[in-house]
């Protein structure tokens, strides 16, 4: 698969500041969802680049104190797509091996109250990314901010200051929200809920986790599991188009793991913030 990296970098910060930031990107897409109707591609460049630029200029939103977090990010915006069936390669790394996520997004259409595009072109493609990566699988919904409760989580874009839709109850970090695949096909690759295949509630999916809580989980050994060097996953290019983007961090830190576990948990279910 022929590539291009955009940019990369390191920096030190902490489970709090890191998570502060996921779920700022989560509502900087509600909002610019709500306002121009942007399609996936658009989004997804949008979730890499904001999230390097927040924790590359952490400015006065920094989160001080707990187990520094020394990470390296690195985006790369592919010229071949990979036809194993996603927009965005999650890559995570430490001392311990690596995680590959694959993750497929698509919007939530407000006016259909459906995701756009065909279902079934859409299960293929999460049968495919399965296949390819296992449990580390992953749909994301790009939801509008009409259906979220417009929150700040430490950082703002114009987007957000413009945008003045949203509705109280679901946190803006569900901007994008993450699904594993295993919750919604079954072993053979099927709709495990034939009617509602993606359930949700007015924008709110069920197995939902916001972009933030998902990087964590993955930092800290909260979910999957580490891989050695040399097993890595096998994407293949297929077409023209440049929807396949890679996002990789190398993560370590002086602390014990058990300390950076019990961080990111807090870091995950943070007291609100209005």
């Amino acid at each position: 698969m022929v590539s291009s990296t955009a940019f990369s970098f390191s920096v030190v910060t902490n489970a709090a500041h890191l998570g502060a930031a996921g779920r700022s990107v989560g509502a900087h897409l509600a909002a610019k969802l709500e306002c121009f109707g942007s399609d996936e591609r658009t989004l997804t460049d949008e979730l890499c680049d904001m999230l390097c630029l927040w924790l590359n200029h952490p400015g006065p939103h920094f989160i001080s104190g707990g187990a520094p977090i020394h990470l390296d990010l690195s985006k790369t915006t592919a010229k071949q797509e990979a036809k194993n069936g996603a927009d965005l390669r999650l890559v995570v790394s430490s001392v311990h091996g690596a995680k590959d996520c694959l993750l497929q997004a698509k919007v939530f259409d407000t006016s259909t109250g459906k995701l756009r595009g065909s279902y079934e072109r859409l299960r293929k493609q999460l049968l495919k990314a399965r296949n390819t990566c296992g449990s580390l699988a992953f749909l994301l919904v790009y939801v509008p901010a009409q259906h979220l409760d417009g929150a700040s989580h430490g950082y703002g874009s114009w987007e957000q200051g413009f945008c003045k839709a949203s509705l109280p109850g679901v946190s803006s970090g569900f901007g994008g929200t993450a699904i594993p695949v295993d919750k919604l096909l079954d072993a053979k690759g099927r709709w495990i809920d034939k009617v509602d295949k993606v359930p949700h509630s007015h924008g709110h999916f069920a197995n939902g986790l916001t972009v933030a809580q998902l990087l964590l989980e993955l930092m800290v050994c909260l979910r999957g599991s580490w891989r050695l060097p040399g097993n890595g996953l096998v994407l293949a290019p297929e077409g023209d188009r440049e929807h396949f983007m890679t996002l990789s961090a190398f993560v370590s830190s002086d602390a014990s793991w058990a300390t950076l576990q019990d961080e990111a948990r807090a870091a995950i279910n943070p007291p609100r913030d209005g």
